[in-house]
Order: C-alpha cells, then sequence, then structure tokens
C-alpha cells in the first residue's frame, strides 16, 4: 500500500549508513531457503549419479553456492543493523554471482530434473539477491 505521508527524496547513503528495511528480507529469505534446498537436492542427485567428470563442477557449483546462500539467509534477522545490512549486501553480490554460475553449470544437465530445478531457483535466487543490493 501507499505511505501515509510522502517518502523523503533517495539520497546517497554512506555505507556505514545502510539500512535495511524487514519487508526487503521476506521475498529474499524465501528465495534463499528454496535456492539451498535446490542446492542441496542437486549435490544429492549428481552424487547419486556416481559424480565423475560429468557432475563434478555440478556438485562443487552446488555445494558453494547452497552453502553461501545459506550464510546470507541465516544473517537476514539481524540484517536490519546497519553493521550487518553492510556484511548482508556484500554477502548478497557474492551470491547473486555463485548461483549464476551454479544456474550455468546446472543448465547443462537437462535430463536431470534436480539440476534444472537448482537452475531454476539459482537464477531466481540470483535476481532477488541483485536487487537487494542496489
Amino acid at each position: 500500500g501507499t505511505p501515509a505521508h510522502p517518502m523523503e527524496p533517495p539520497t546517497e547513503v554512506p555505507r556505514n549508513k545502510v539500512h535495511i528495511m524487514p519487508t526487503q528480507l521476506h521475498e529474499l529469505g524465501s528465495l534463499l531457503a528454496n535456492c539451498v534446498a535446490a542446492c542441496e537436492l542437486c549435490v544429492k542427485g549428481c552424487t547419486q549419479m556416481g559424480g565423475g567428470e560429468k557432475f563434478d563442477a555440478c556438485i562443487a557449483d552446488a555445494t558453494v553456492c547452497g552453502e553461501l546462500c545459506g550464510a546470507l539467509m541465516r544473517m537476514l534477522p539481524s540484517a536490519t543493523l546497519p553493521d550487518i545490512a553492510m556484511m548482508a549486501k556484500d554477502l548478497a553480490a557474492v551470491c547473486a554471482r555463485t548461483c549464476e554460475a551454479c544456474a550455468k553449470e546446472c543448465s547443462k544437465h537437462p535430463d536431470m530434473p534436480h539440476c534444472v530445478a537448482c537452475a531454476q531457483a539459482c537464477a531466481n535466487c540470483s535476481k532477488e539477491c541483485r536487487t537487494f543490493v542496489r
């Protein structure tokens, strides 16, 4: 809805004065949770396929992506605090790049449902992380 009073015009905020509203965190938290879950299923699925050269990069990317997105997800309850907000935005930028790399790798396995699901979850998470960083 619309605020009861007009918002002040946006200004450049020094990095030590980063403020995050709790409403900004809900969608990000949901997409991070989906990404973490999809990455875990992808690692499990690719490992059950025997790993090997075909899946090694996928397993590695999904492992790292799930760990980093999980770390950001666990930071969110404290992200309204200025110091944590700054770190959360920094980590979100890293998560966006990690998600993009994971989505790219997983998309090389269109015959694997867990890879397809992981690629989609990572693509969605990356977009939201980039929005959050702005």
